[in-house]
């Protein structure tokens, strides 16, 4: 967590789940009241590029959709990927469009449109399922570096029946590290932070409960640093790694992370097995003050 001040409330019983409270302390007065939202899994996965064919992605994607409908149990549930036909030897976009159809019921914003009105596939895709879409925005993260970084894009999808905007981004490597062009890494990184952050600020505005899936590439309290400063209402409820889950509660709202009956959170990580990254998962619930 963030070093700011948070209310943790007391272990509470909502709809029969053990939970516990992350509020913020700055509510503003006369938010237009909604109603509280049922659970939701939210995931972040990275799929990575060290592989030879496409029978491992093929394999991770079911696997992660098996892993995802097992413990949602019919709620709502919202995967942000990362790397998706990043230099990858097989075309993962058309594995995941096979392995989330929409024929299915998963809800998908997988394109953008270019300004010659052609549509490029995103790296930075998101899907969900027994929820519904109602509009996706793609904003521009930060640009390209030759042999190291495509350009940087943010997903934004709503969820207006679920009172969402769900956002999604992978940052550049090796902007922390020991590299090459530091600087310029740095740079960039710190372009997507910003374009990051008015995109939050942009949706929470709009009244929206906003969660915020992606690979940042940097790890949290490197520098003093958190995910969660990407707003002053946001609350770091996932992290593993370099990849992270950031909630931000519409102003007057709470976000709620459920515990199971033992009092462990409704949240974990799945192995990939491709490159070091986890896919991180956890359930949460916003609610009216």
């Amino acid at each position: 967590m963030k070093a700011k001040p948070v209310v943790l409330a007391l272990v509470t019983a909502i709809a029969g789940w053990a939970a516990i409270v992350l509020t913020h302390p700055a509510a503003i007065a006369g938010t237009v009241a909604q109603s509280p939202t049922g659970a939701m899994i939210f995931v972040t996965a990275n799929i990575g590029r060290k592989y030879d064919s496409g029978s491992k992605p093929t394999e991770v994607m079911k696997r992660l959709r098996h892993n995802l409908n097992d413990v949602s149990n019919g709620h709502p549930r919202f995967i942000g990927w990362q790397e998706i036909d990043e230099d990858d030897p097989a075309a993962e976009l058309n594995i995941l469009k096979a392995t989330y159809p929409s024929d299915g019921g998963w809800q998908r914003t997988l394109y953008r449109e270019r300004p010659d009105g052609k549509r490029e596939a995103l790296k930075v895709p998101t899907v969900a399922h027994d929820a519904q879409k109602s509009d996706q925005r793609i904003a521009f993260g930060s640009s390209g570096m030759a042999h190291v970084s495509p350009t940087r894009w943010i997903t934004v999808t709503r969820f207006k029946n679920q009172n969402l905007s769900e956002i999604n981004t992978h940052f550049i490597a090796g902007a922390f590290d020991d590299c090459q062009n530091c600087p310029e890494r740095r740079k960039r990184w710190s372009a997507l932070w910003d374009h990051l952050k008015e995109q939050v600020a942009k949706e929470h505005s709009a009244g929206f409960n906003v969660v915020v899936t992606g690979d940042f590439n940097r790890r949290a309290g490197s520098g003093g640093w958190s995910p969660a400063n990407v707003h002053p209402s946001a609350h770091l409820v996932k992290s593993g790694g370099l990849d992270h889950i950031v909630a931000v509660p519409r102003a007057g709202w709470n976000v709620v992370k459920p515990r199971y009956a033992n009092g462990s959170f409704k949240q974990g990580a799945w192995g990939i097995g491709i490159d070091s990254h986890k896919a991180q998962w956890v359930t949460l619930r916003f609610l009216d003050k």
